[in-house]
């Protein structure tokens, strides 16, 4: 099933508002000199020898962001399940440690994680995560626009043809689905966003072995593809529920709206916020339900967002 992005911006139709696609860009350029200004310098650590890959048809990265302060509980076990996927899907995988207390996140699970040289590492430290958002004791524990935009600055720069902003709690189906999905559902001027389908961590467990996909091939069996809640009432750009969980789009889509806006740096409407960039920037923004990406479930303890 798809649901194609009917959004209206102030009850005009976004494809007819020039002059919101004049502030949108004005405020994506001003929003991100700060970023650009105080990121330039972060080391990017690669685990394993950098793979260089295989152009192919086309190459597809994703930037994953997270903290380690145990957010939902069983975060360790829960990114080790979504890190292995992720690394058996995308070309690279680039992680953003976003203020963790301690150790990074990886610091604690690389051991379970395969050194193919895909995974990528940009930490964050607290002292300078509080000075990007302005010690703002309001701001997101784990502030996702900023430290997506550090990624998707990065692998825009690297040259990915296309490139999905995650989270570090979702399994991912391979690379063969993936790159038949970007065949089937991308464009040029298309961002796609796909409905996560919700599973329990023991089902996850049960169903582990050592093969990092067969996860999803087993519940893609168990748990087929389902209509989805629809956008919020309060927020049509949002298309489906918990959007920000894969949202895919061609470089050139991420450059020209410069990422995630960057002002929302507090809890909720960041993910749905691209997507009206998105709109307003005057690219398409659909929705889909029948790509397999499960979401593993988890409470709101631990550190907290």
């Amino acid at each position: 099933m798809k649901l194609q992005a009917q959004a209206r911006f102030d009850g005009a139709p976004t494809t007819a508002a020039g002059g919101l696609r004049r502030l949108a860009a004005y405020y994506a350029v001003a929003g991100n000199v700060l970023l650009s200004r105080y990121t330039r310098g972060l080391p990017q650590r690669c685990f394993g020898s950098a793979a260089r890959p295989d152009r192919g048809e086309f190459t597809v990265a994703a930037v994953i962001v997270s903290r380690n302060d145990d957010y939902g509980g069983n975060l360790h076990e829960r990114a080790a399940y979504a890190l292995r996927s992720a690394l058996g899907t995308f070309d690279k995988v680039l992680y953003v440690d976003w203020a963790s207390p301690s150790t990074d996140l990886l610091h604690d699970i690389g051991h379970r994680l395969p050194r193919s040289g895909k995974l990528s590492l940009v930490r964050v430290d607290p002292a300078h995560a509080a000075q990007l958002v302005r010690h703002d004791p309001e701001a997101q524990r784990c502030c996702e626009v900023l430290g997506r935009n550090i990624g998707l600055r990065r692998l825009v720069a690297e040259g990915f043809d296309y490139i999905v902003s995650s989270n570090i709690d979702i399994v991912f189906p391979g690379a063969e689905p993936l790159r038949a999905f970007v065949r089937q559902r991308l464009a040029a001027n298309r961002m796609v966003t796909v409905a996560r389908r919700d599973v329990p961590l023991d089902d996850v467990r049960r169903l582990d072995s050592d093969d990092p996909l067969a996860v999803s091939r087993a519940l893609q069996a168990e748990r087929p593809a389902y209509r989805q809640r629809g956008a919020y009432e309060c927020d049509a750009f949002s298309l489906i529920d918990a959007c920000g969980d894969f949202q895919i789009a061609p470089r050139r889509v991420w450059e020209a709206i410069r990422g995630f806006e960057q002002r929302l740096i507090y809890r909720l409407f960041s993910d749905t916020g691209v997507q009206a960039k998105a709109i307003a920037a005057g690219f398409e923004v659909a929705a889909d339900f029948d790509f397999p990406l499960f979401h593993i479930e988890h409470g709101e303890g631990g550190g907290g967002r």
